[in-house]
């Protein structure tokens, strides 16, 4: 009853199988009316088979068939499910790596990044694999990664966190000019406290 087939191939059965049924259903039950037999004759025919009762047996079967038929009719004409999109690789790389962070494994995040960024190059993503570098203990890598942000925009106060940082981690001179940079730039960063007492006492 729900069912709105098209009005055409598969379809067309659909919309005309119900009402052929009904009317085959009825023809069957006139015959059998007609075939019934006078009132002398019921007693001697009582043990013999009933021609009524075959009939409404046939209406019975024709109305299972009609049900299957539709119910597969149905199934023909429904539209091919939509395949989901596909998920974006470097998303699910991203993902990934910071699943990894979150447990430690800093090295294998690192890998991820870069891999990330090779695939569709993106400041932020680099940012994060220099974060995961320094904790992974390889500030030259995490330096180099930070300085390539910082040439296109130098004024970034992440990326000369991750800089100084780096470059404190690997016993560079600069570190010191580098994180009084970043207080500079960003004197209200939720870093800036920790760095301030940083540069103070080095």
């Amino acid at each position: 009853m729900l069912l709105d087939p098209p009005s055409h191939g598969v379809g067309v059965l659909l919309w005309l199988l119900p009402g052929a049924a009904l009317i085959g259903v009825g023809l069957l039950a006139m015959r059998a009316v007609r075939r019934r037999a006078p009132p002398g004759q019921r007693a001697a025919t009582r043990l013999a088979p009933r021609p009524a009762r075959r009939v409404w047996d046939v209406a019975a079967i024709t109305v299972v068939v009609m049900v299957a038929v539709i119910a597969v009719a149905a199934r023909a004409t429904q539209h091919p499910a939509t395949p989901a999109p596909a998920q974006d690789p470097v998303q699910t790389e991203l993902a990934l790596a910071a699943s990894l962070e979150q447990q430690g494994q800093y090295a294998a995040a690192a890998d991820l990044y870069r891999q990330a960024n090779q695939e569709r190059p993106d400041d932020g993503v680099r940012l994060k694999l220099a974060f995961a570098l320094l904790r992974a203990k390889q500030p030259a890598e995490a330096a180099d990664d930070a300085r390539q942000v910082l040439a296109a925009l130098p004024d970034d106060p992440d990326a000369l966190l991750l800089l100084g940082l780096a470059q404190r981690a690997a016993g560079s001179p600069d570190a010191t000019g580098t994180l009084r940079r970043f207080l500079q730039v960003a004197p209200q960063h939720p870093a800036a406290a920790d760095i301030r007492r940083l540069v103070t006492h080095s």
